[in-house]
């Protein structure tokens, strides 16, 4: 029996060859002779338009375009301008800062000293400098900047933290209160009891050799109570020694009472420890000097008062 076939069943077959040919020879065609493909063109952008914007935004996400050389140029100097001026930035918010501290440190200093005229000299420490072995710390000022043998070293102003030993024309030598060739030191003791004022006790420290400094105090009597007034723990030690510091130096701080404890010499004095609130004198990055040239100032050396 002979198959016959459907004209039906011969398209189907053929489809894919039908339209490629189709195809091909529309490419031959003038572009003028396909003028009437417009109306079938518009229907299917409105249908592939949808689907082919998220798909080229896609891809862009996924592969963005690599800028040119000259961008990649242009983009890096932009970012190390930017770097160089937060940096400057800064450092200008820092330098103010230095100096609003500075000025409320001599504020301060000079509430507590007045009549005391002395230029402060704000100067880093040569931290390869110094005599390691001795705590001896390097500082970089000289006699150039009116550094003389004597000259207080600070920590703003406020902390006590030794004296010039040695001095040339740009370095000088400050040797922390707490090494232990420092030699003792005069100080007051400022005790403040609950609704009383502030009571002083005389004494004299000397360097432990290991960051504090130890000496009895004086007991004194209340003279409205009569009850002896005794340290206490936390109470703030102020130098008080006119023998052998200059002006300058007297009632900067020297630390806190640490520990308190009866005299093993004296049955009338206790025994203080006092630790300075720097954690390392002769490890501070920077000082501030105290350059005077007043009258009896005391060069660097010899022993603190004894009440």
């Amino acid at each position: 029996m002979m198959k016959t076939y459907s004209s039906q069943s011969f398209f189907s077959r053929n489809a894919v060859a039908i339209v490629a040919g189709g195809a091909a020879l529309l490419g031959l065609l003038p572009a003028k002779w396909l003028g009437w493909l417009g109306g079938v063109r518009e229907p299917v952008a409105v249908l592939v338009a949808p689907v082919s914007g998220p798909l080229q935004s896609l891809s862009g996400w996924l592969r963005p375009a690599e800028p040119t050389h000259a961008e990649a140029q242009e983009l890096r100097q932009l970012r190390e301008q930017r770097d160089t001026f937060e940096r400057l930035y800064l450092q200008s918010l820092e330098d103010i800062r230095k100096l609003e501290t500075m000025s409320a440190d001599m504020a301060r200093f000079r509430q507590a000293n007045p009549g005391v005229r002395v230029d402060p000299l704000v100067r880093s420490v040569i931290a390869d400098g110094g005599d390691l072995s001795s705590g001896i710390v390097k500082v970089r000022a000289g006699t150039s900047d009116g550094v003389t043998t004597g000259t207080v070293a600070t920590v703003r102003g406020e902390h006590l933290v030794g004296r010039v030993v040695t001095v040339n024309g740009k370095t000088c030598m400050v040797q922390p209160i707490t090494t232990k060739s420092a030699g003792a030191l005069g100080v007051v003791v400022l005790v403040t009891m609950p609704g009383q004022p502030t009571r002083g006790l005389l004494g004299a420290l000397k360097p432990v050799g290991d960051g504090t400094l130890a000496g009895d105090v004086k007991y004194e009597l209340d003279p409205t109570t009569m009850a002896p007034v005794t340290p206490r723990v936390g109470d703030n030690v102020r130098l008080r020694d006119d023998e052998s510091w200059p002006s300058a130096a007297q009632n900067l701080l020297v630390g806190t009472v640490e520990s308190i404890a009866p005299s093993p010499s004296d049955p009338n004095r206790q025994r203080i420890v006092v630790k300075p609130r720097i954690a390392r004198l002769d490890r501070v990055g920077e000082v501030m000097l105290l350059v005077t040239a007043e009258p009896g100032s005391v060069p660097g050396g010899g022993s603190g008062g004894t009440p």
